[in-house]
């Protein structure tokens, strides 16, 4: 039995469920037939079963989170790994994904490197991150301090990510944009961001000023809602797939 999710968990299966980031796995998993898959950050490993259960494929989970990792563990072998580093020596993957797990990665090259030694000749790697455009996009850039440069100096730029990859093995990198999902601007929306997890604001003398930017966030949209009108954000992505 899975056990409960606490709101965070719940949000994050919110997250992961992104029925075409999984068809766009799927169709990768069935292509290669690609029997053994590593998702990295894989969370409370809802994604990870998604792609088992319509693939067959032995889905592996990484996460630094101990909570998560115990929960992803329910669902898919998952190891916790409180450096992210990939714990894999002799184990090779025919296809590895991650998420939003950029942000949360001291040393790209680092990373990119370990998944280049742990694929198997010929398997991929597949991820999606923002493109310089895409921040001016989301709403919560315009109100919470810190948080689009934070963000911004994460994630990086997607050809920086494009050379990175190729300098590290990989003879050609697919980009592509992909529409995530409709995300509702509402007050739940503002209420997944109230304990910092997602704002990307490292600085602690803004938070005061960051949550005070939320609480009035959230009253503008009760507002709006109030009045019968429905807020939508559009996520997209640029997915790279390096081979």
């Amino acid at each position: 039995m899975v056990p409960q999710c606490s709101d965070r968990s719940t949000v994050l299966e919110d997250y992961a469920l992104c029925f075409s980031f999984l068809s766009l796995l799927v169709n990768q998993v069935e292509s290669r037939r690609a029997v053994n898959v590593l998702e990295i950050g894989c969370g409370t490993g809802f994604l990870g079963l998604c792609v088992s259960v319509l693939t067959g494929a032995q889905v592996v989970g990484t996460e630094m989170s101990p909570v998560l990792a115990s929960i992803a563990s329910k669902r898919i072998p998952c190891i916790q790994t409180p450096s992210g580093d990939l714990p894999f020596r002799d184990r090779r993957f025919d296809l590895i994904y991650c998420k939003d797990v950029l942000p949360a990665t001291p040393d790209h090259g680092r990373l990119i490197a370990q998944i280049r030694e742990a694929l198997r000749p010929g398997g991929a790697f597949v991820t999606y991150m923002p493109e310089n455009f895409d921040y001016e996009e989301k709403p919560l850039y315009r109100v919470v301090p810190g948080a689009l440069s934070r963000s911004k100096e994460k994630y990086g730029t997607v050809g920086s990510k494009v050379e990175m990859l190729k300098s590290n093995g990989f003879g050609t990198v697919d980009r592509r944009r992909l529409h995530l999902r409709e995300v509702p601007v509402d007050p739940g929306y503002v209420a997944k961001h109230e304990d910092g997890y997602f704002s990307n604001t490292s600085d602690p003398s803004l938070d005061v000023e960051r949550r005070a930017c939320l609480r009035a966030l959230a009253r503008g949209l009760t507002a709006v809602s109030d009045h019968g009108l429905l807020l939508f954000y559009t996520w997209e992505r640029t997915v790279l797939i390096a081979e």
